[in-house]
């Protein structure tokens, strides 16, 4: 079994993300979806990534882990408030319980939405939301 790299998970993201016609027309175009890396203490209205934390899990049957679990935010930030909810609502509605299959070059089993905080950034006049995910790659 081929080594299972759990940072790779953007490229899942990305890729469901991207390709769902709804959620672009919410926000623009694809290239503001992108790795919460291109940002230091600026954000700007678009969606962002980050992972939060990489759990291999090894079994019994082979000698590197065959399963890996990711933890993962979306971050989505918005000058409008009801645009923010519209956008957490359909990245929720895309990532939750995505069906196990292979995204970007990137196989997973499951998908579950875990948690939704948000805040308002004053210095930027942006309204904040942060969708946490939890994602089992095969």
């Amino acid at each position: 079994m081929a080594a299972i790299i759990g940072g790779n998970i953007g490229k899942m993201i990305f890729n469901v993300l991207s390709t769902d016609s709804t959620l672009i027309s919410l926000i623009g175009n694809a290239n503001k979806i992108q790795p919460i890396v291109v940002y230091n203490e600026t954000p700007a209205e678009g969606v962002f990534y980050e992972v939060l934390n990489v759990e291999n899990v090894n079994t019994k049957t082979t000698r590197t882990a065959d399963l890996v679990v990711v933890v993962y935010q979306i971050e989505c930030f918005s000058k409008s408030y009801i645009t923010l909810i519209n956008i957490s609502e359909r990245i929720q509605a895309i990532l939750d319980k995505l069906s196990g299959g292979t995204y970007g070059g990137y196989k997973i089993q499951s998908n579950i939405y875990l948690d939704t905080s948000e805040d308002y950034n004053s210095k930027n006049s942006l309204y904040y939301r942060q969708l946490t995910f939890q994602c089992r790659a095969i």
